[in-house]
């Protein structure tokens, strides 16, 4: 039974048999909520990074994409359809780094992907494959959630607030490896 303590979000990610990080002040849990529209190159997915600071929980909200764009999905750049990252928990498969020259959350462990393949802008999981694959936490590059082939994209104010986060943690003592949580959100 999860913690009732816990923020609602944690909760939920506890009730579906995840990890959640209680330890400690900047202990960050980043957790990407899905929405259920499968319509590619929309922010409509949300990335909260919910941590305590002096003892008291805090729940930093972001609009991010966390499905691939239109471009990408019409281009098909590998024979196996587009990465869409799915459900689950990823343990230490991110740290701070460098996306194209900008300082971004990389992935330096395993995640499972679903690969589109069929060109359309609906999105349309199929087989699975887990492995490192780029998938990347990153900001748009002014171009907004068409920047995505398969990575987490956030505006860049809002990936500029999440790596200071991440700055934050690592400075309380935490190693530069952050975990993914990805799970749906149902209405």
């Amino acid at each position: 039974m999860p913690d009732p303590i816990l923020p609602a979000l944690l909760r939920e990610v506890a009730r579906k048999g995840h990890s959640v990080f209680t330890s400690g002040d900047w202990n960050l849990n980043l957790v990407v909520q899905r929405s259920n529209e499968r319509q590619a190159g929309a922010e409509d997915d949300l990335l909260s990074v919910v941590y305590k600071d002096g003892g008291r929980w805090i729940d930093r909200s972001f609009p991010c994409s966390a499905d691939p764009g239109r471009k990408a999905l019409a281009e098909r750049k590998n024979p196996l359809g587009v990465a869409i990252i799915a459900e689950g928990q990823y343990r230490g498969s991110h740290q701070i780094g460098l996306h194209r020259g900008r300082r971004a959350l990389v992935q330096v462990g395993p995640v499972t992907v679903a690969r589109d393949g069929d060109r359309d802008s609906l999105l349309e999981p199929g087989v699975k494959y887990t492995g490192l694959f780029g998938i990347n936490i990153h900001d748009d590059a002014g171009v907004g959630a068409e920047a995505s082939e398969g990575c987490v994209v956030l505006e860049k104010k809002d990936m500029d607030a999440v790596l200071s986060l991440c700055d934050q943690a690592v400075g309380a003592g935490f190693k530069n490896l952050f975990t993914l949580t990805v799970i749906s959100v149902t209405p």
